[in-house]
């Protein structure tokens, strides 16, 4: 008699794969942090010789120069350095310089008030609720979404690097829906909060100069 032995291979589902690629990116940061801080302690430095949030520190040093009225220190890299080594309370490698307009830095003193590992959660969980802000508009309420973006490496790194490009989308994405609900004025104005990247704000400002007659109320908003 003859057995014969039946297998059967099932592929995984974009959601599997979002729920793995999402676990394992935030368990790789996380076991980072959780080797490398304890070892460089008392410096916020993980187990890559990086500062915690690493391009945070860039704008959290920002606000802490004008904090401590240097503000003629923003774009000089060799005292940002230093300040960022003081704040993080360690030499580090690599270099991170502000280069963002001067309005990003009084932004980000109201950040510098707190201790810096506060100051990045409570950054962190802004970013994820930038994200979420973004989805909705776009997604509604579905909760898939979320998950795979989370998992998708780009806004991974934008998290776990303490960047800013989730706050950017979601003022995109608020502009986007105040045009379709036809508040044209309110919709310049919340656009015109891109005014820290503007390399994006220009840009959108010349499509709309394109097409004046139907623009004129975004970029009065945008103007205010």
């Amino acid at each position: 008699m003859k057995l014969s032995i039946r297998t059967t291979s099932r592929h995984l589902s974009a959601k599997e794969v979002s729920c793995v690629s999402m676990l394992m990116l935030y368990s790789a940061w996380l076991i980072s942090l959780a080797n490398g801080l304890p070892k460089h302690y008392p410096g916020y430095i993980d187990l890559f010789n990086h500062p915690l949030g690493a391009d945070f520190i860039q704008f959290y040093a920002a606000g802490k120069a004008l904090l401590l009225g240097h503000s003629e220190q923003l774009y000089d890299r060799t005292a940002q350095h230093f300040l960022q080594e003081e704040i993080v309370r360690s030499p580090f490698l690599g270099g991170y310089n502000f280069n963002y307009p001067p309005i990003f830095a009084i932004f980000m003193a109201l950040f510098a008030l707190l201790p810096y590992p506060l100051s990045f959660a409570v950054w962190t969980l802004l970013q994820v609720a930038a994200l979420y802000f973004t989805i909705r508009i776009f997604f509604g309420r579905s909760f898939w979404p979320m998950v795979h973006m989370l998992g998708w490496f780009p806004v991974f790194a934008t998290i776990s690097y303490g960047q800013n490009g989730l706050f950017s989308t979601a003022i995109l994405a608020g502009g986007t829906y105040l045009v379709r609900s036809n508040q044209l004025f309110l919709a310049g104005c919340c656009v015109g909060l891109l005014s820290f990247k503007p390399q994006l704000l220009v840009g959108l400002v010349i499509i709309w100069l394109l097409t004046p007659k139907q623009s004129y109320k975004l970029l009065c908003g945008t103007a205010l």
